[in-house]
């Protein structure tokens, strides 16, 4: 299994490495992708490498905070998604992907107000997700799943609508992240 992960890692450093000499910004998905992996392997040195052009190396400039950061990480995949963000919060994080960065579209979800929830969410990759009364409801039952505390719930119904741990587009066989990388 450790060896997959070094395998994975060696192979995302090498696409990191290679958009980086092609201009391509150090944002994609693939570098993303790869501070992901080292996080999840646990490797300082390798975080170093495909994180150096990142915003999150700002942050994240020593093997302490690192570290905080990869108990966050385990602490979120085992469900415990509030100890997490506790510890995102203190390294001075942004909330995770799963969180409202728009108190408005927040507010709406809350309310359960869809003509609010367009009108806050406007062009977002959410609002192009959640174009639909019935996808809003949807939603609407993601959050009041969370507020429960039935995350794993909250976690399926999200994927069920195309706004899970699978790539920009909703597939589940790439893209953008597995569990929630946030930088």
């Amino acid at each position: 299994m450790k060896e997959n992960k070094k395998l994975i890692i060696t192979g995302l450093v090498a696409v990191a490495t290679i958009a980086s000499v092609t201009g391509v910004s150090a944002h994609n998905s693939e570098s993303r992708e790869a501070i992901k992996a080292a996080i999840e392997a646990n490797s300082y040195s390798t975080f170093q490498e495909v994180a150096a052009d990142s915003r999150i190396s700002e942050t994240i400039n020593s093997e302490e905070k690192f570290n905080q950061l990869v108990e966050a990480q385990e602490l979120k995949e085992a469900g415990n998604t509030e100890a997490a963000q506790e510890i995102r919060d203190e390294l001075g994080l942004k909330k995770g992907k799963g969180g409202n960065k728009n108190p408005e579209v927040k507010a709406a979800i809350e309310a359960n107000d869809y003509a609010a929830f367009q009108a806050a969410a406007g062009g977002s990759r959410k609002a192009e997700k959640i174009d639909t009364a019935e996808k809003f409801a949807q939603l609407v039952e993601i959050h009041a799943l969370r507020e429960a505390g039935d995350n794993e719930a909250a976690k399926a119904l999200k994927e069920e609508l195309g706004i899970g741990h699978g790539d920009r587009d909703g597939n589940k066989d790439g893209g953008r992240h597995s569990k929630g990388q946030n930088q």
